[in-house]
This record gives C-alpha cells, sequence and structure tokens, in this order.
C-alpha cells in the first residue's frame, strides 16, 4: 500500500455509495492537508486493486471531482490535485468556509448578524420541500479573510427537520460541522445560480463597500446523498473584490 492510498478509506458495510465513499475520503485528505496541490493520486487500477472495487466506481469518483475542479486529469500522467483559487472557489468546490480559507491560505472570521425564525417565503420553503407550517430558521452572517469582509451569507433550514438547530452559537460553529456531527447529515452536492445586481445598502455597509456598486449573488440549495434538499443560502460577493471564471467544453 502506498502512502496516497492509505489516506483513502471505504466502508462496504456503509449504506453510502461506493463512489461517494471514494470522493469523499479523497476531499477530506485535500481538506486536512495531506495531499497538496500538485499531489498525484492513485491510478483507477491501484484503488480497484486494494479496495476490491469496480473500475467505474472509481472513474465516477474522479470524474466528479474533476469536473468540480478539485482534481485534473492528464493524459498519460494521471490525476493530481488541483491548484484552488479564489475565484473559482465557491461556486465549484463544496466545502465549508472554514476548510476553503484553509485551503487558499487566509485566516477566516465569522460575525453573527442574525439567528431567528423568519416568516413563509414561497421560493425558500419550495426550494427545501417544506410544509407551510414548518419553522424557517434564518442565520446571517459576514465572512471574513484575513480581517477583511469576503462575504454575506443567509442560510435557510428547516427546523422541522432539525429541530434544536437554533440553539447553538453559529457565531462560532460551523453549520456544515453541526449538521454532520449533531444530525448524522452530510451535504452530498449543491444546485448553484448566479446573478449580478446593485449592491443592497445594508450589504454595502457590513461588506464596507460603496453603495450602488455590483454585486455577484450566489444562491444554493444543499441536497444529501439520498438527495432530499437540506438548507439553502443566499451570499452576496463584492463585485469590485471578487470574480468567477469557468471552463467550457464543447459537446
Amino acid at each position: 500500500m502506498t502512502n496516497a492510498i492509505s489516506f483513502i478509506t471505504i466502508d462496504k458495510h456503509n449504506q453510502v455509495p461506493l463512489y461517494f465513499q471514494v470522493k469523499e475520503s479523497i476531499l477530506s485528505a485535500i481538506r486536512s492537508g495531506k495531499f497538496l496541490p500538485g499531489d498525484k493520486l492513485p491510478t483507477e487500477e491501484e484503488l480497484c486493486k486494494e479496495f476490491g472495487i469496480s473500475r467505474p466506481v472509481v472513474r465516477q469518483a474522479y470524474s466528479e471531482l474533476t469536473a468540480e475542479h478539485i482534481i485534473e486529469r492528464k493524459r498519460g500522467h494521471g490525476s493530481y490535485v488541483k491548484q484552488m483559487d479564489i475565484a473559482n472557489m465557491n461556486f465549484h468546490h463544496l466545502v465549508n468556509f472554514e476548510e476553503e480559507m484553509k485551503i487558499l491560505g487566509k485566516k477566516p472570521g465569522t460575525q453573527l448578524i442574525r439567528a431567528e425564525v423568519v416568516p413563509y417565503d414561497t421560493d425558500i420553503y419550495q426550494s427545501l420541500d417544506m410544509e407551510k407550517e414548518d419553522p424557517c430558521f434564518m442565520i446571517v452572517r459576514v465572512r471574513y479573510a484575513d480581517c477583511m469582509p469576503f462575504s454575506l451569507i443567509s442560510n435557510y433550514i428547516s427546523l422541522a427537520r432539525f429541530p434544536g438547530l437554533d440553539r447553538f452559537d453559529f457565531a462560532v460553529e460551523s453549520l456544515y460541522r453541526t449538521l454532520e456531527g449533531h444530525y448524522h447529515t452530510k451535504i452530498y452536492k449543491a444546485n448553484r445560480t448566479m446573478h449580478s445586481q446593485i449592491i443592497d445598502p445594508t450589504a454595502a455597509n457590513l461588506l464596507r463597500v460603496e453603495k450602488q456598486t455590483a454585486a455577484h449573488i450566489v444562491t444554493s440549495v444543499d441536497f444529501d446523498c439520498l438527495d432530499k434538499p437540506v438548507g439553502m443560502s443566499v451570499e452576496v460577493f463584492p463585485g469590485e473584490t471578487h470574480e468567477f471564471s469557468f471552463t467550457v467544453y464543447r459537446r
């Protein structure tokens, strides 16, 4: 067993799909610094032999990591951990904020603005498959990178599905880690959309930017491994300090 393979673990008795276990194990190794940008990953053949799994299982895990810009595949050379950059991190990578800043080499910070139950909103309730009588909990925070405002994020989540979530202090707690540790719910995927608009005056003050400037608004709906919606977020990025780039392929 090579050192690289020793960073990857799977459990065939677990109901979580094997390809997802491979993918999450690699992501965990990247987040913890075991795999660094530029490191070569085990080949499909090595993983199949080590864990007794089929090549399509490994191929799906690697394909999703490639599509999410986490690894890159070099023809004839193998798969490597990709260098991540701030322009693409939030849109392409499914990591919590602390992990995002750690990968980027920046010091994270959080200021809690509001945490409260909010009235019924059609878009939010439909996106989260919530019943009209279900209480919706909203968490609003300013994110900081090296003590500078990075973004303003509003999270929406059902207290019917996650009772007691409103008792946690999200000025210091990670929402992702709280869901995983206390509710055994892990985010598997997110559907994200982005649009641009003139920044809201309140957001401008919190993010310390001029009013009437452009902002990027990223809306995300997160799902668990059973494809059930977990939460929704709306994140505001100042247009003057953020850009998003994309690679597209001809089909």
